[in-house]
């Protein structure tokens, strides 16, 4: 089902929170299980944070973000990933400590929206953007 629904997921009320970017970086390799090997380094970019104002969003991204694996992540059907605000609370009280917006590598971190009402090919309008 795609087609545009409102503004967020067809609901009025989610707000964008936040607008987060990174840069992918160097990260020791685990050796905890992982199927990575031991020792080395990985790139990612999973770590992002929030930036003040308008933000643009490009067909392969948005300014200030990047993406490591561009496999896998990143291009015109990939680009921005939105989190809900609730989901983010949840897991700071599963784990017992803050859980910061950008802490699961998200675009867009939205209060308000039902994640479980969101269906793959919906089309959001954010300000002059349509997702």
């Amino acid at each position: 089902m795609s087609g545009t629904r409102g503004p967020i997921g067809g609901v009025r009320g989610p707000r964008v929170v936040s607008v987060n970017v990174g840069l992918p970086r160097a990260v020791p390799r685990g050796t905890d299980g992982d199927g990575g090997g031991a020792g080395g380094e990985v790139m990612t970019a999973i770590w992002k944070e929030p930036v003040a104002g308008r933000v643009a969003v490009r067909r392969g991204n948005l300014d200030g973000d990047r993406q490591a694996d561009l496999v896998n992540h990143g291009g015109p059907d990939k680009a921005v990933y939105a989190y809900a605000l609730e989901d983010l609370a949840w897991w700071a009280g599963e784990l017992g400590r803050d859980v910061p917006v950008g802490a699961f590598g998200e675009n867009l971190t939205i209060a308000g929206l039902d994640a479980a009402g969101v269906v793959v090919g919906e089309r959001w309008s954010i300000g002059l953007a349509r997702l």
